[in-house]
């Protein structure tokens, strides 16, 4: 049965090769372009089989593709996409929608093909990762090469390309238009407890639990200073290896997976953060990260590495430190810095506040959002009533 539009309000397909359901960029546009008079319909992927098959909430739907599968690049999770794929083309026949907006290089695919049979559908590659440079250390030369002309392909056949940052758009530059919807979380505010004498100088970081995440550098460095704690929350690759050494230690805290809420309440309350990412490939350099803005938002000073975009934020705005990647000394010395200067971490905190508020606020670049999806819509319309 069809999924019809109600009154003047269009349907949207978005495409996603998770559940729907703790990815934040894409259930925040959802959100957005459901205020906004459209109606959003999800494709999405349960791995972890956690999730209901069909929810349904007054204008949003989300329908999920149930296969385990790991993430990562292993032939059960190659074989999944193939069924998720055929999946989603299936679906694509039985819904009625007017855009296929899809999340990541993973799902472009889908869109490209079900454009060939629904030609006024208009595509939306939403750009998360440069996925060729993510994956450019992990496979032979020649498949990336194959991967980063699928890519310009992708971005030729797409009617917009979202990206997270400024930096980003040069890799679309083929693209028929581009757009910057950083990774900005919605306005929270949640009441910090940061008692100063009473306890130790706290670093909290919570997310993908990698080595290219700097967190063994972060590690080392509290594990030389005194009265430093480090909280961790998160899952990946390095979990066993970082519940052990909480186990030996206890300036280390790993607090397991955490739902968002708490996350931010850690994040509130802590001293410091910090944002990593190693300077290996172009889309670690070029990452606009998600917890960056959520720890500026908070007020709360933050550390990332100098080669990476997030620096040139810290510096402008002056509301965190910058290190070399992987320089354990210059971490170390930035670390004694905000621990023994309360003044200093407020400033910073403060800076970082007020720059979130007058620059990266949700509510600027949702306006770009849906003016895109208004522009694509007016052509849409034009094309339709020329054919008829």
């Amino acid at each position: 049965m069809k999924i019809k539009s109600i009154s003047n309000q269009t349907n949207i397909l978005m495409l996603l090769s998770n559940p729907a359901a703790y990815d934040p960029r894409p259930l925040k546009e959802a959100v957005s372009l459901i205020k906004n008079g459209y109606n959003v319909i999800f494709l999405a992927w349960d791995r972890e089989g956690n999730y209901s098959k069909f929810e349904r909430s007054k204008n949003l739907t989300i329908k999920r593709f149930k296969f385990r599968a790991r993430y990562g690049h292993n032939p059960k999770t190659i074989l999944g996409f193939l069924f998720y794929y055929f999946w989603c083309i299936v679906n694509s026949f039985i819904l009625d929608f007017s855009f296929i907006h899809c999340h990541d290089f993973d799902t472009v695919l889908v869109g490209v093909l079900v454009k060939l049979f629904k030609h006024n559908v208009k595509i939306i590659y939403d750009a998360h990762e440069i996925y060729p440079e993510m994956v450019k250390a992990e496979i032979p030369y020649v498949l990336y090469v194959l991967l980063r002309w699928i890519d310009k392909v992708f971005t030729r056949i797409a009617d917009c390309v979202i990206v997270p940052s400024e930096e980003r758009k040069k890799f679309y530059s083929g693209a028929k238009r581009v757009i910057v919807v950083p990774n900005v979380p919605k306005v929270v505010d949640i009441s910090t407890n940061r008692e100063y004498k009473k306890r130790n100088f706290v670093i909290f970081y919570g997310g993908a639990l990698s080595e290219s995440s700097g967190i063994l550098y972060m590690i080392r460095a509290v594990l030389h200073i005194p009265d430093v704690q480090l909280i961790l929350a998160g899952e990946g690759r390095l979990k066993n290896t970082i519940q052990k050494i909480s186990k030996k230690s206890n300036k280390i805290l790993y607090l397991g997976v955490i739902p968002h809420q708490k996350y931010l309440e850690n994040l509130a309350s802590a001293d410091a953060t910090f944002v990593f990412y190693s300077p290996t490939n172009l889309n670690n350099i070029y990452s606009a990260s998600n917890k960056f803005f959520e720890a500026i938002m908070m007020g709360v000073p933050i550390i990332v590495n100098e080669e990476s975009i997030h620096s040139r934020i810290v510096k402008k705005y002056n509301c965190g430190l910058v290190v070399p990647y992987g320089d354990i000394c210059y971490l170390e010395n930035a670390i004694l810095k905000l621990k023994n200067d309360v003044a200093l971490r407020e400033k910073l905190g403060k800076n970082g506040r007020r720059a979130f508020k007058e620059n990266f606020l949700w509510d600027l670049y949702e306006k770009k959002l849906i003016k895109c999806y208004q522009e694509l819509l007016t052509e849409r319309l034009r094309v339709k009533r020329y054919v008829s």
